[in-house]
């Protein structure tokens, strides 16, 4: 059986960016021979997939169904099969959306 060790592509953006309480979708499109298991991580801590409104997609993508400025930080993608393993990191920022006042409300 012929093994390739797995690659994710370097052409996927590092920086991620997504509005609080919106869904984003970070990929890990991890290819190799065999297809390489996908796991996570947020700042060094392995995430299962379980946690709420967190979700590792059949893709190998990780959800998050409502980011919230805690979710921000960096996130790895590791892809491992019996020929090797590789990684990437995203950082995911998180962003507030700013409410504007009539200056009469703000006096």
């Amino acid at each position: 059986m012929m093994t390739e060790p797995p690659h994710i592509p370097d052409d996927i953006p590092r920086d991620v960016s997504v509005l609080e309480n919106s869904r984003i979708t970070i990929p890990c499109p991890a290819r190799g021979t065999p297809s390489p298991r996908i796991s996570w991580s947020k700042d060094g801590y392995q995430l299962s997939g379980n946690e709420i409104g967190i979700r590792i997609l059949a893709d190998g993508s990780l959800q998050l169904d409502r980011a919230q400025s805690s979710d921000a930080g960096q996130y790895t993608c590791f892809a491992d099969n019996l020929a090797g393993n590789a990684s990437k990191n995203f950082e995911l920022h998180v962003f507030c959306k700013l409410l504007a006042y009539p200056e009469a409300v703000l006096g």
